[in-house]
């Protein structure tokens, strides 16, 4: 007996459609019907209700996304962090723009990083800042002497003279009588400040003329040239021709002896405190480092200079810059 194929069959007797056509032709009715499967309960349905609609990793990319469809509430609700977001592709020395990378914040104008700041180390800016107000979190003096209307000066037996040379230039001019002193100091008795907390910086260019007949002292933390209680500073020894570095705690004093060092021409002292140690340079060049019996306590606000004749000479000098810095506006 021949085998006959189901789907081949006619419908019926008044329908020569084969039942495989249609089952094609229903199917394709099915297909194009926009309303299948969306009846409750119907797969469509249930697909379109779920909570989250699974798709193959990696399968939804850019082109898929209208622009601007995706706003920031969209992305996180949590910090981003350690990427990297520029207004232009690699913003650096060749392109014009902003950066915000993991190490900080940068803005470049022609080839030029006019604005750096790191997430460790000092903030730098360059160009033309406009602000409403400006405050500074720290107490700063920074003279080239235009003036000593704010100077106490010192002067032993009143020989000598403190006067200003030109534009910039502070001259100390000692008697001519041996150890007579010429010195400035600015102070404040209602001005306090502590060492260890305030963690002050003194600067000053300074050149000695005749320094084979004259010592100096460079201090700060002390009202006058020889007054000792917590304090540091330089002192420099014309007749060994030795400049040290000291710091007196609770009136008792130390000196360091700093190496590599000549008085001839125009020199750069600084000192800067910190919590731990303090740190003495010449020139730019770290001299020394001090880590113990660090001065503390409460002292009035005074920073002085001052020049001393070992002979009969009438040394002189000039202090032509001075700065003071500490860590917070003063006390009152």
């Amino acid at each position: 007996m021949a085998t006959v194929t189901w789907g081949l069959l006619e419908k019926s007797l008044v329908d020569d459609e084969t039942i495989e056509e249609a089952i094609g032709r229903l199917i394709g009715v099915h297909n194009d019907d926009e309303e299948s499967h969306l009846l409750a309960g119907q797969s469509l349905q249930s697909h379109k209700a779920s909570a989250i609609i699974d798709h193959a990793a990696l399968s939804v990319v850019e082109d898929k996304l209208a622009e601007g469809c995706v706003t920031t509430n969209k992305i996180t609700a949590n910090q981003i962090i350690g990427k990297d977001f520029r207004t232009a592709v690699d913003v650096g020395a060749g392109v014009d723009g902003v950066a915000i990378k993991p190490t900080g914040i940068e803005m470049w104008q022609s080839a030029e990083k006019r604005v750096d700041i790191p997430i460790s180390g000092n903030p730098y800016f360059d160009g033309d800042l406009v602000v409403g107000s400006l405050r500074t979190k720290k107490f700063i003096i920074n003279t080239t002497f235009e003036s000593l209307d704010a100077w106490t000066t010192r002067l032993t037996g009143g020989r000598g003279s403190v006067s200003l040379i030109g534009l910039g230039f502070c001259k100390l001019q000692c008697g001519n009588q041996q150890y007579d002193a010429a010195g400035i100091h600015m102070a404040s008795p209602s001005m306090t400040t502590t060492f260890l907390t305030d963690l002050p910086i003194l600067d000053v260019t300074m050149a000695v003329v005749n320094y084979s007949d004259a010592d100096f002292r460079i201090s700060m933390g002390t009202d006058y040239v020889d007054t000792y209680a917590e304090d540091v500073g330089f002192e420099y020894d014309c007749v060994n021709n030795l400049l040290f570095a000291f710091r007196c705690h609770s009136s008792i004093m130390s000196y360091y002896g700093i190496g590599g060092y000549t008085a001839a021409g125009v020199h750069n002292y600084r000192i800067e405190v910190f919590t731990d140690h303090i740190d003495w340079y010449v020139d730019g060049v770290l001299k020394l480092t001090r880590t113990t019996s660090l001065p503390s306590g409460s002292r009035a606000l005074s920073v002085s200079v001052a020049i001393k004749d070992k002979h009969t000479a009438s040394p002189y000098g000039y202090v032509s810059e001075l700065i003071y810095i500490q860590k917070k506006n003063v006390s009152y």
